[in-house]
């Protein structure tokens, strides 16, 4: 067991909170080792770590949750941590009465990692590889990936390359019906990779194809929410002229206007009937007084953990939050591997600036959105 996997486990073997099978498992991998961690410097820091924030144990260790996930042949043939991740609807890192997805690691013969994700009533929600594990609550992925709807049809299913679809992707409804193809491209334009997505085909759930070649009026469901379907043209593979969603109950949700492919404007509606126009889509979650102002509050409150200083280590620690409607911030998840003391002042000074992010919108509706920063230590 890895000396950081320890820190979290001794937590949770002191707190009651470890499953039956891990807890057997634990208890092994501490008697087969036991002379090995009492003569390892990191698990003296770890036990020293875990007393000076005892108070806070819990809390702080929440945000090291920083185990892959194995199911448990694997957990014994790489002696490496065993139990599923669980995911809000989101795919939010969350507790597991608030799940509706968990997901497990598989090592796979070719050096690739196979990653299932399940329902919770068990059945398989998705399939993917990577060739590198980074943290339990996403990967990237390569090669095919394949979505599957809960009664087993498949969903969605297409070819990877570092994460984003390339080729052809096909999307199908829950009758195994194809509903959309779509081709994505990469071109390089002046030196930049520009990604294009172009829509081939569409079909309703019946089979009446829609969309011919590129060309045609289209139905789709879900690009905005379950909730919404929209209508409008396709012209050589690309959205034009108005475009509308509308709610299943028939009630405007958002007009927009398209020229090839580019959108001009819009205007949207939530249930209540609040209106908000806007000319790009996605907007971005942001600190008030912008990405410097942002900084500037982080070196002055920003404490160097004064272990590390004395022993001139630097990090950047890389942190993932949740930006609420309200603006407020939740859920920080720590991306990489530093030090312990790193992670925490990281997480406690962000913590700090609760109260001061602007939302981010989608169609100039706020919504709950994932945000991803840099917080570097650095010694003068």
């Amino acid at each position: 067991m890895e000396d950081i996997l320890l820190i979290q486990a001794i937590e949770r073997y002191l707190d009651g909170t470890m499953l039956p099978a891990e807890k057997a498992y634990f208890e092994e991998e501490l008697n087969l080792n036991v002379e090995r961690f009492r003569k390892s410097d990191e698990f003296i820091e770890t036990i020293h770590y875990i007393k000076k924030y005892q108070p806070n144990a819990k809390s702080i260790l929440k945000y090291f949750d920083k185990k892959f996930t194995f199911d448990k042949k694997d957990a014994l043939d790489y002696k490496i941590n065993f139990r599923p991740l669980f995911f809000s609807k989101e795919f939010g890192v969350s507790a597991r009465n608030d799940a509706k997805y968990y997901r497990f690691f598989y090592k796979s013969q070719d050096n690739f990692y196979q990653i299932k994700t399940f329902y919770l009533s068990g059945k398989l929600q998705s399939v993917g590889h990577t060739k590198k594990l980074s943290k339990t609550w996403s990967y990237k992925r390569e090669g095919v990936y394949t979505e599957y709807h809960e009664n087993g049809k498949i969903k969605e299913r297409g070819t990877m390359q570092n994460d984003e679809y390339l080729g052809a992707v096909n999307e199908y409804f829950s009758n195994a019906q194809l509903y959309r193809q779509i081709f994505y491209s990469e071109e390089i334009e002046k030196k930049v990779k520009i990604r294009k997505c172009l829509v081939k085909q569409v079909f309703d759930s019946l089979g009446t194809q829609l969309v011919i070649e590129g060309n045609g009026k289209a139905k789709e469901y879900g690009s905005v929410d379950e909730d919404v379907i929209e209508e409008g043209n396709i012209k050589n593979g690309l959205r034009d002229s108005v475009w509308i969603g509308c709610y299943k109950n028939g009630k405007l949700c958002y007009k927009e206007t398209y020229e090839n492919g580019k959108l001009v404007t819009g205007i949207s509606q939530t249930p209540d009937g609040k209106e908000g126009k806007y000319k790009e889509i996605q907007e971005n979650p942001q600190f008030e007084g912008g990405i410097r102002s942002f900084y500037s509050f982080l070196s002055e409150n920003i404490v160097y953990p004064e272990n590390q200083r004395l022993r001139n280590q630097q990090a950047k620690v890389f942190l993932k939050f949740a930006v609420e409607k309200d603006g407020t911030i939740k859920e920080y998840i720590v991306l990489n591997d530093v030090h312990p003391e790193f992670e925490y002042e990281a997480v406690r000074v962000l913590a700090r600036s609760d109260g001061k992010w602007i939302a981010g919108k989608n169609r100039a509706i706020p919504v709950r959105v994932w945000f991803t920063l840099p917080i570097v230590f650095a010694l003068n």
